[in-house]
């Protein structure tokens, strides 16, 4: 067999053949060269689009083996309960869970605040085998632990706790682990891996990209002022008209606001077709994606846009899960009673796990401010009053003056 090989050990038919085919490319006019490179730069072009369109189109490949926010690769478990108690079961991995993080921040309020809240909390369930979209929303003063520490706090203060409180690393990143982990935390420990976050700006620029959405206003809006917002009625919503739509709670307070958000959004969904600009999305989500945080790759992003806007309005429905408002040393919470939460695990994820009995919160009681004194004093021109006094507790909190 060494009689049919070259001195480095390659095939003596392949080389030849090789260097035939050099040559024949070689002795054609330059034109034809050019022509040929073009050519195959074209199905090398050709070839990679249909394997990138092959692939945006079955998300179900995409999903493997989805990070945490921290991770190289390998999913860390999320702890539950304090005892150690979440839910069992399989969980299937054709249904992938995206977390959508609304920040209540824009470039106006940056001079003022270092850090934001996260005030809308979305968790986008899509489940590949059955075609199907599961919208789970969260109450944002939930009362739960936070990821693995022992305390417990409103759910939209889970971000602050990871941003300050954690040590070295990335402070951002660290603030949406602690998110995602108090929402496991919430729901019996389910894993949750996808992120997806927005601020206040980003929702104006995104809207005003697609030229607005046609949305049908259930009731006139007024600002905190009272000035008239939006009129009822079908309408073109633009940037800053759909953004106080979102950030509404004349009607329901924050449960109103959670179910009039998700219409808004299936309202997008229906503008988008609409419009037919459906085969835009993977364009505008790259022009636009710098608006977006998340750790979902550009190919994951564009397939699940597909894929949910592939499906009937019939396919996607919708938990918002609600509970009894209780207080704690003066500060308000939503507490979600254990059933609602299991009926949303049975619903959506197929698992039978009865979170535990959250305790009922009571309140304190504060001592009675010492020496208080009002003095009226000129100020600026005018009259007003000072008012002193030492505190009645080590918070100096609950004294409304009227």
């Amino acid at each position: 067999m060494d009689d049919f090989k070259t001195a480095n050990g390659r095939p003596a038919t392949v080389r030849s053949f090789g260097q035939s085919l050099f040559a024949k490319i070689k002795s054609l006019k330059r034109s034809r060269q050019v022509l040929l490179a073009v050519l195959l730069l074209l199905v090398v072009f050709l070839a990679y689009g249909c394997w990138y369109f092959y692939r945006v189109l079955r998300p179900e490949d995409l999903f493997d083996k989805p990070p945490l926010p921290h991770d190289d690769g390998a999913a860390n478990p999320v702890p539950a309960q304090t005892g150690g108690e979440k839910a069992e079961g399989d969980f299937s991995t054709n249904i992938v869970s995206v977390v959508l993080l609304g920040f209540d921040g824009n470039r106006e309020r940056d001079s003022i605040y270092s850090m934001y809240r996260t005030d809308t909390i979305k968790i986008f369930a899509v489940d590949f085998d059955k075609k199907t979209v599961r919208i789970i929303d969260i109450p944002r003063d939930s009362y739960t632990r936070i990821a693995d520490t022992q305390t417990y706090d409103k759910i939209n203060h889970a971000y602050y706790y990871g941003h300050q409180y954690v040590g070295e690393g990335d402070r951002h990143l660290q603030g949406i682990e602690y998110t995602l982990r108090s929402i496991s935390n919430l729901l019996g420990g389910i894993p949750l891996q996808y992120y997806v976050t927005v601020n206040m700006d980003a929702v104006v620029e995104l809207v005003d990209s697609i030229g607005g959405v046609r949305f049908n206003v259930p009731y006139d809006v007024y600002d905190k002022d009272g000035v008239l917002q939006l009129k009822k009625g079908e309408t073109v919503l633009h940037g800053e008209q759909y953004l106080h739509y979102l950030r509404n709670r004349e009607k329901g307070g924050d449960e109103g606001r959670m179910k009039r958000q998700t219409e808004l959004l299936l309202a997008t969904l229906d503008h988008l077709r609409a419009e037919g600009l459906v085969k835009n999305l993977p364009t505008l989500y790259n022009t636009y994606k710098d608006l977006i945080d998340t750790n979902l790759t550009n190919q994951q992003v564009i397939s699940l846009l597909l894929f949910a806007a592939r499906l009937e309005r019939d396919r996607i429905s919708t938990y918002t899960l609600t509970g009894s408002g209780q207080s704690k040393d003066g500060i308000y919470y939503m507490v979600l009673p254990p059933e609602a939460i299991a009926e949303v695990l049975r619903d959506v994820y197929g698992i039978d796990f009865m979170p535990e009995a959250q305790e009922p919160l009571r309140d304190t009681v504060p001592a009675v401010p010492k020496a208080f004194s009002a003095v009226v004093v000129d100020h600026d021109g005018g009259r007003a009053v000072s008012l002193s006094w030492q505190k009645g507790d080590s918070r100096n909190r609950s004294f409304k003056l009227y």
